[in-house]
């Protein structure tokens, strides 16, 4: 079986078509997105015109915004304005390709519902690789050799949600961990636990910015379901 991971902007598309077929992959047998933002499953359309056999695996509820696409391409344009259009179009597939990840029933690959970074997002667990997606968040290797973590969402931000995918991906044990913003690191529970007193320190932050006088200037901060819950 040959799998992909989520797939990248559709402005993305064509090279990642060209560097499969250079790696001689011939056929892909299923796609599985952690979520459906533009970044991730933009290029799903161009994917599957190369490789018309390959089966889609998506969250049950997002399986309509796969087949029409506009209500995702309208979000991205009012989340991220001109950046949304730089990604590319989402363009629709067809229903039959697609399987809601609840019907995914071979143990190959095991599923877990991650809604940290978006209530539609899924993690994968492939052999010894965790794929998290966004779930936890971006990871930078900074030059002067520091690791860089931090949560990859736009307004609004879910902690408990968050904080909650985290600990149901440490409950799986230690494995390879594998990024979509940036490349893997050797051991998903240091990553995750490093990721996890992120997300707690800057909780206490927001706190200490809320319970002081300049509460009131920080529009952004004026909904306190934004940074608790």
């Amino acid at each position: 079986m040959m799998y992909v991971v989520d797939v990248g902007p559709a402005s993305c598309s064509q090279q990642l078509v060209f560097v499969l077929k250079e790696m001689g992959i011939d056929v892909i047998d299923y796609v599985f997105l952690t979520h459906i933002h533009t970044d991730h499953a933009g290029g799903l359309a161009r994917l599957l015109s190369a490789y018309p056999q390959a089966m889609v695996v998506c969250l049950d509820q997002t399986v309509d915004h796969l087949v029409d696409s506009s209500c995702v391409m309208e979000a991205n344009r009012r989340v991220m304005g001109v950046v949304a259009e730089r990604y590319g179009q989402l363009l629709p597939v067809p229903r039959e390709k697609v399987i809601p990840h609840s019907q995914w029933k071979e143990n190959t690959i095991k599923i877990i519902e991650t809604p940290g970074h978006a209530p539609h997002h899924l993690s994968f667990l492939h052999d010894r690789a965790l794929f998290v997606g966004e779930a936890a968040g971006m990871y930078q290797a900074i030059p002067s050799g520091m690791e860089y973590h931090r949560p990859a969402t736009p307004p609004r931000f879910f902690f408990d949600e968050a904080l909650s995918s985290v600990e149901k991906l440490l409950e799986l044990g230690d494995f390879i961990i594998c990024y979509a913003h940036y490349g893997m690191l050797p051991s998903s529970r240091n990553a995750l636990i490093t990721f996890k007193e992120q997300l707690l320190h800057w909780r206490e932050i927001a706190y200490q910015v809320r319970n002081t006088n300049k509460w009131n200037d920080m529009a952004e901060f004026n909904d306190p379901d934004s940074v608790t819950s």
